[in-house]
């Protein structure tokens, strides 16, 4: 119960920069967004897959704990937490073409007990010296209150995410 007032307070208070919410009805939603950031695109996609731990906030996680989270792109295929007794898999890797694209599939936070499918895509263009990393998030499925409600908070947390990405590819304190 913790992490779902958590993700709806911080979502809630989350302020979007590039980040909307493009689509919203009892059945589902749909997110999407943008960052520019000063690096390469290899060094994006390295940040983005390598250092999970160093990017997403750990209040977001259910040990509390940013370096238990990671990525494996190949053996578990999954966006995973270490847990003192087990493991949770927060999303996986249904696609990845380094260092252009990469695709995830499942609810996030509370999402993931819904009887909810998502699709988290991120794609990485170079623009010049920089990288232009866009994201789209889309969930649908079956939630008895609808998932109206939810889009804005879900949406928040989400560019939480990718701001505090951008501020660790930039070389900036979180």
């Amino acid at each position: 119960m913790r992490h779902i007032v958590i993700f709806l307070l911080l979502g809630i208070a989350a302020t979007a920069l590039n980040a909307e919410v493009k689509h919203a009805v009892d059945q589902g939603f749909e997110l999407s967004g943008h960052i520019v950031v000063d690096a390469s695109q290899d060094a994006s996609w390295t940040v983005l897959t390598q250092q999970a731990h160093k990017w997403w906030n750990p209040s977001h996680s259910f040990a509390g704990k940013a370096e238990n989270l990671y990525i494996d792109l190949d053996k578990e295929s999954c966006f995973c937490e270490t847990l003192s007794n087990g493991k949770v898999r927060h999303l996986n890797v249904i696609h990845h073409a380094a260092p252009n694209r990469l695709t995830f599939s499942g609810g996030l936070g509370p999402l993931q007990d819904q009887a909810a499918y998502a699709v988290l895509n991120i794609q990485l263009k170079a623009e010049e010296k920089r990288t232009r990393i866009n994201w789209t998030y889309r969930v649908s499925g079956y939630m008895p209150t609808g998932f109206t409600a939810w889009a804005k908070p879900v949406d928040g947390v989400i560019e939480e995410q990718f701001s505090r990405l951008k501020k660790v590819i930039n070389g900036e304190k979180l």
